[in-house]
This record gives structure tokens, C-alpha cells and sequence, in this order.
């Protein structure tokens, strides 16, 4: 058995990369398109072990590896879109092929297949946008688990409803030729899904992301969208009387249960255990396999009891010339896509010049750093002090809405800005200081679980503190058009608050805070070049590979021409 499986292994690896006739391309690329043509007749010699799509994904991604680099060494508009194109492409078309290539038939054509793609994939997506904007919308993901339950089911009911519609006007009830209708629909959609993806995640120069969702969706195409649709009409072709067949259902529920499995909310609260290389891993691991297992119970045999005997197909005797031209064809292309690999790799790798960050921990240090060791108070308990005289006052229809009331202690001039809320009061909103002829307002960094917030210390619509107070009181600017604020349909459970650090920034410099080290990142003043190694390492591997590349390809071809000649 153990010789058996190395011969299969060894004939499917041949086969995959044997050169290959113009008649073999033409038996692809015409097929379907001929206007007498019988499928059940046709003796046109098939291969058993797809072997197109292999060419279709190397040349997507060599492609896909250019246009990533003229994005990461130019940054242009049109290289960043060529980068989102090729990127979300190369694998959705390639998977495309590769089921194209399993179907026995010659009543479908690959143009017609694009073609569905292209249609289906935008009618389908046009339906569920509509969705999400008028019938269900949570764009922050504040209930995931509903969310999500509505995300498999639209989504895959679009996507089933437009592929079903396809097939029915197709009119072909072949149940593999259905689920390539419903895989081309489903290919169309995800396709458009993931330039999505991509254009969010790789936006702003990062690089690394641009081949981590193009890789990573483009994976995922062969386990999600495009097969649970084809499932879905694969389902409706092999059932009888699919509207009234509870089989058929079981398939789209088993459907839309594997889409909410596979977008699963690792990131709800109360279940963080399913984050990391644990249960969220697993699950998905299942998803896989059982968008494997249902590909291959539906399609194994699928022309059973029409050809019982596939098309033998003759081994094609190359000569001692044509072996060498096609070793050297094969190592031109492997060299090819090993570069564009080392491209890729030094594409995502952070190179280039970047701010290090120091670490501080403990406030009191990092209060010290950002007020250059003044010693500043920030005294939010104040209470107006009605008695006292204003030194801004803002009236409004003979009321007072707004006033700032200035302090003097220790010769520093504090300035604190009071608004009047609903119930009459006046309610502090901010401080501002006054050290060494310079003003500096109150800042606040709220610190939750998963998040900080800096609130910038700008008091509203009074922005600045004048040498001289005003000698008439100012009229507030009033927006032509008050907005009215909009209610959450439902009450969302407001973030935990874990600290409140305050400041004022008398020294300008840019900081951050590390969530997870519970620390302030402060910016170093000058720049630091980053990646220096990989900017040697990855130019001589792709210089290495394509030196050796060229010249076993050069030497080949001698010995091909050598061996032709004799």
C-alpha cells in the first residue's frame, strides 16, 4: 500500500508540472464554448490531476509580489490599488480553476465561470450591504454573538439566492456543474470581501498586513464563501423537489452554522479562554476539515453512471531536448516565485527609519517628565464660586452659560472654566495654568481595560486666556443647525475605568500607553533606522536566487539546443 500511495504521489507531481500542448490548453479554454458539442462524445484527452491552476496561482502571485513592491519602494495611489487587486485575486481565481479543472464534463465553460464571478459576486454583495443598512447594522460589534448569527445568515442567503437564481436560469441540474455556479458566486463575493479587508488593514503604509490578508483570506477562499455556496447549490440540484426537501435546508443550515463557526467572536467578554493556540484554533480546525469533508462526499463520483471510465490521457515521451527545455521552463518559474517570496518577506518586514519608545512606569514619573518638574495644581473639587468676580463671562438670552473664574497661588495664575448644565449649576470643565508667561490647560489620560483616551485640555469655545479680561461679556457662537443627540437603541455597559492620570503638558513631546505592560512609551527625539540586517540579507537572496536562477536556466537551455542539434 505504502508503494501504491508514493506512485500516486509521484504520478499527481508529474502530472502537475509536465509540459503541457497547445491542445491541452485549448481542451481548457474552449471547453463548452463549441456548438455541436456532446459531453458524453467528446474524446478530447483530459488529464486526471488539475494541473492549470498551479500556473494560474504562481503567476497571481509573482504578480501580486510586483506590485507589493513598487507599493512598499514608491507608495503611489495606483500602486497601493494594484496591490489591494492582485492581493485579494491570485488565490480566489486559482481555487476557481482548480475545482474547474475536477469537473468531468465539457458543457461549462471557464468564461462563462468568470463571468458568474463577476455578476454574482457584485449582486450578491450588493444585497447583503443592503442588509447590514437597513434591516441589522452593529459596526462596532457591540453584541458579536447576534451580530454574527445575522452575518451567516444574510450572507449566505444572498449568496445561495443568487447562485440558485443562476442555476435556474442556466438551466442544468448537474449537481457538480451547480456547485461551480454557487463556487463562482460564492468566488465573487469573497473576492470583493477580501479587497475590503485588505484596503482597511494595509491602509497607511502598512505593508506587513498588505501580505498577511492577501495570503491569509486568499487561503481561507477554498474553506468559506466560495464552497458553502456551491454546497448550497449542489444541494438544490441533488435533491428532489429542493423547496420542499428538508435535506436541502440541512445543507444551508450546516452552511451557516460553519460561517458563524468560523467567525466565532474570539474578542467577546467572558470568553477570552477562546483567544491564542487553544480552543479558537481548534474550532476553526473543525471548520476545515468539515468544509473538506462535505467537498468531498459531494463531489467524489460525480459522474458516476455516465463515465464509468475517465479519458485516458497518453504520457507525453519528451526527448533528451525537450527534458532540458522543460527543467529549464520549471527552474525559471521556481526561481521566479522564490524571489517574489524574498519580496514579500522584505516587504512586511519593518524596515525603515522609526521613533524607539522608552518605558516608564509610575505616574508620579510620568507626570514629573510631562511638566518639566513643575509642580502644578489641578484642583477638579473647585466649586464657583458665585461671589467671586468672573474673568470671562458668556451670556446668553440674559443667562449666564459660561465663565472662567482666575486663581492666583504661589505665583502661578490658575484659570478655571465653568459651564452650565441642565440643572442650573456650573460645572467645572477645565483648568488652565499659567507658568513663566505660557499657558498650559489640564489634560486627562483615561486608562480602561483594552484601551486608553486622552482628553485634550481645549475648553469649549473659550480656547485661550487673553492679557486683559473682556470689559463686555462675550455672546457664545451658536451652531446654525443644533444637532440632536441620537439614544442607543439598547443601554451598552459603559468600559471599565481603571485609572485617571493628570497633567498639564508644559513639555511638548509625543507618548503612548502600553495596555498590557501597564506603562508609558515615551518618544525618543530622534529617529532610529530599523532592519538594517534584512536590508542586506533579503537583497542578496533574491540576488543569490536569481544569479543561480538565470544561470541554471541558461545552462539547461545550452543543453537542450545541444541536445536538439544532435
Amino acid at each position: 500500500m505504502q508503494s501504491g500511495f508514493k506512485d500516486k504521489i509521484k504520478y499527481f507531481v508529474s502530472e502537475s508540472v509536465r509540459p503541457r500542448t497547445v491542445k491541452e490548453y485549448s481542451a481548457v479554454f474552449l471547453r463548452g464554448l463549441k456548438a455541436n458539442e456532446n459531453p458524453l462524445s467528446d474524446k478530447t484527452p483530459r488529464s486526471r490531476v488539475p494541473w492549470l491552476y498551479l500556473r494560474v496561482l504562481a503567476f497571481g502571485f509573482i504578480l501580486f509580489a510586483i506590485v507589493l513592491t513598487a507599493f512598499r519602494l514608491c507608495y503611489g495611489a495606483t500602486d497601493f490599488m494594484s496591490t489591494i487587486f492582485y492581493g485579494a485575486l491570485f488565490f480566489n481565481v486559482a481555487t476557481l480553476v482548480f475545482f474547474y479543472e475536477l469537473y468531468p464534463e465539457s458543457d461549462l465553460s471557464l468564461l462563462l465561470l468568470l463571468l458568474t464571478v463577476l455578476v454574482g459576486g457584485a449582486i450578491s454583495n450588493f444585497i447583503i450591504s443592503l442588509g447590514y443598512e437597513f434591516i441589522y447594522s452593529d459596526p462596532f460589534m457591540s453584541r458579536p454573538w447576534i451580530s454574527l448569527i445575522w452575518t451567516a445568515f444574510s450572507e449566505e442567503f444572498a449568496k445561495g439566492a443568487v447562485a440558485i437564481t443562476a442555476v435556474v436560469l442556466l438551466k442544468n441540474k448537474n449537481p457538480f456543474y451547480c456547485f461551480l455556479i454557487g463556487f463562482a458566486v460564492g468566488t465573487g463575493y469573497s473576492y470583493l470581501e477580501d479587497i475590503g479587508y485588505i484596503y482597511n488593514y494595509a491602509g497607511g503604509r502598512h505593508y506587513e498586513w498588505a501580505v498577511l490578508m492577501s495570503i491569509g483570506r486568499g487561503l481561507s477562499c477554498a474553506f468559506s464563501h466560495a464552497p458553502w455556496t456551491g454546497l448550497i447549490c449542489w444541494a438544490f440540484a441533488k435533491f428532489k423537489k429542493p423547496f420542499i426537501n428538508f435535506r436541502f435546508y440541512a445543507v444551508v443550515l450546516a452552511c451557516m452554522v460553519l460561517h458563524y463557526f468560523a467567525d466565532i467572536p474570539f474578542f467577546a467578554k467572558g470568553f477570552e479562554f477562546l483567544k491564542g493556540l487553544n480552543f479558537g484554533w481548534l474550532i476553526e480546525a473543525a471548520v476545515v476539515g468539515s468544509i473538506i469533508a462535505l467537498q468531498y462526499f459531494a463531489l467524489r463520483n460525480p459522474d458516476k453512471g455516465e463515465r464509468q471510465t475517465p479519458i485516458p490521457v497518453p504520457q507525453t515521451s519528451l526527448t533528451g531536448g525537450q527534458k532540458f527545455n522543460h527543467a529549464a521552463n520549471v527552474t525559471a518559474l521556481l526561481c521566479a516565485v522564490a524571489v517574489s517570496a524574498a519580496a514579500l518577506v522584505g516587504c512586511a518586514l519593518d524596515i525603515g527609519e522609526k521613533y524607539g519608545y522608552d518605558e516608564l512606569y509610575g505616574e508620579e514619573s510620568f507626570i514629573a517628565l510631562v511638566q518639566a518638574g513643575s509642580v502644578i495644581k489641578a484642583d477638579w473639587e473647585r466649586e464657583y464660586d458665585e461671589t467671586a468676580e468672573n474673568y470671562i463671562q458668556i451670556i446668553k438670552d440674559g443667562k449666564q452659560v459660561r465663565a472662567v473664574q482666575k486663581e492666583v497661588e504661589e505665583e502661578r495664575e490658575y484659570y478655571y472654566y465653568y459651564e452650565t448644565v441642565e440643572s442650573g449649576e456650573m460645572v467645572l470643565t477645565n483648568i488652565a495654568a499659567k507658568v513663566d508667561g505660557k499657558v498650559y490647560y489640564c489634560e486627562k489620560l483615561l486608562i480602561y481595560e483594552d484601551y486608553y483616551m486622552r482628553l485634550y485640555g481645549y475648553p469649549n469655545r473659550v480656547d485661550y486666556i487673553p492679557d486683559d479680561p473682556p470689559e463686555e461679556p462675550v455672546e457664545p457662537i451658536e451652531p446654525e443647525e443644533p444637532v440632536e443627540p441620537v439614544e442607543p437603541e439598547e443601554p451598552v455597559e459603559p468600559p471599565k475605568l481603571l485609572k485617571t492620570v493628570i497633567y498639564y503638558p508644559v513639555d511638548d513631546f509625543s507618548y503612548s500607553y502600553d495596555i498590557e505592560k501597564g506603562c508609558f512609551l515615551i518618544r525618543q527625539t530622534e529617529p532610529v533606522f530599523h532592519g538594517l540586517t534584512a536590508v542586506i540579507v533579503i537583497p542578496s537572496l533574491i540576488g543569490a536566487i536569481s544569479v543561480g536562477g538565470v544561470t541554471a536556466t541558461i545552462v539547461l537551455k545550452k543543453k537542450s539546443r545541444k541536445a536538439k542539434n544532435d
